[in-house]
């Protein structure tokens, strides 16, 4: 086969464009610190990359869910640990209006202050993280107490159980005496220590039915029944704290989900404001004895216990968040190594070809220069 001049120095142009080529895409890696520019360069890279930017970005997804399940538990346990410091005022203030040497103008005031504080507890309860009401479920656009629903009138309500109107049903509502609530039980309204009250819708009157022990026949027990009027009892609706039990979840892993959100009903019940506002009358009952609102302190600290309870519920749930963004972060290492390693370059050994690249097509550029130099021309001279 003859090798021709034109042979050579297409030959030798063509590695020169090689040369160019691999020259380009070194210069490139080295700007982008990529492997690869385009998935034509390594479909395997490319295909591989796809895969491990998915899971990157799942995870800073999930972390970013954790920071606003953070948020919410936070607000929500700053709530609870506010409410229980209220209580325990409303506990103070109640201890201090069972001394009988309080008149009522004294104990008045004191009822004032409780006022005060109730509203405060509304207020908690209403508490809000981004415009969304953090103790109503998943409801969170609606506020989870609704205060026209506490203390509703006495007259309606006998007259309703007496005249039922339409969508009326008695055992929608609980009753608050001296800080005890009553639930009704198909007869009569029923406390969780056994007493009574019964409603008689002619001449439409309350009447306490409860075991005492008399101290004079050595404790024997007795059954005590007294009437009650509407500056004794609170009457509310079921419906005054919301009924929505389904919580609010983020998702922290794929497939695994952890509730954020406080019951209100279980935070924030019923029983708690209309106990409340039982006691509230009681103190502004010129009748009432000291020793009947000591009896109340019981069931104020059972209001305080549930939010101690809740926030014990809580600071669990907290625990295991924070066991996931360990996880997390730990998944965020492994995922962004893995990703380095399929697409960044090993800096120091593209230096190392673009060098011995650079020398490559320097020594191609002299053979091509020393080649193409003589032609027919010369050889005339």
């Amino acid at each position: 086969m003859r090798i021709t001049q034109t042979m050579l120095t297409n030959s030798n142009l063509r590695y020169i464009s090689q040369n160019y080529d691999r020259l380009g895409k070194l210069q490139d890696q080295i700007m982008s610190g990529k492997k690869i520019s385009r998935p034509s360069d390594d479909p395997v890279v490319a295909m591989k990359g796809l895969r491990y930017r998915t899971q990157v970005t799942e995870v800073k997804q999930f972390k970013r869910n954790l920071n606003e399940g953070y948020n919410w538990m936070d607000n929500a346990d700053s709530a609870l640990d506010q409410s229980g410091q209220v209580l325990q005022r409303i506990r103070e203030l109640t201890v201090q209006a069972s001394n009988d040497s309080y008149d009522p103008t004294a104990r008045g005031n004191i009822a004032k202050e409780i006022s005060r504080l109730q509203e405060h507890l509304v207020a908690l309860a209403n508490t809000k993280v981004a415009d969304n009401f953090i103790f109503n479920g998943t409801n969170t656009a609606a506020s989870p107490i609704n205060t026209n629903q506490f203390n509703i009138d006495y007259d309606t309500f006998v007259d309703n159980v007496a005249t039922p109107q339409t969508g009326f049903n008695v055992a929608d509502y609980v009753v608050s005496y001296r800080g005890e609530t009553y639930k009704y039980n198909g007869t009569n309204f029923e406390s969780a220590f056994g007493s009574t009250i019964t409603l008689e819708t002619s001449p439409g009157k309350f009447e306490h039915s409860y075991t005492d022990k008399l101290e004079y026949k050595d404790g024997e027990e007795v059954t005590v029944t007294e009437e009650l009027n509407s500056n004794a009892i609170v009457i509310s609706n079921k419906d005054a704290v919301s009924t929505n039990t389904e919580d609010v979840v983020i998702e922290v892993m794929k497939g695994v989900t952890i509730p954020i959100s406080v019951r209100g009903q279980e935070a924030f019940s019923v029983d708690l404001f209309s106990g409340i506002e039982s006691i509230k009358k009681m103190l502004t009952d010129p009748t009432s004895k000291g020793a009947e609102i000591t009896k109340s302190l019981d069931f104020i600290d059972g209001y305080a216990n549930s939010m101690v309870s809740m926030r014990a519920e809580l600071g669990a749930q907290l625990n295991r968040v924070e066991m996931v963004e360990n996880r997390l972060l730990q998944q965020e290492v492994v995922a962004e190594k893995t990703l380095s390693d399929n697409e960044d370059i090993d800096f120091e050994q593209a230096l190392i070809n673009l060098q011995i690249q650079e020398s490559i097509h320097k020594a191609s550029l002299s053979v091509g220069a020393r080649l193409i130099q003589p032609t027919l021309m010369d050889f005339l001279r």
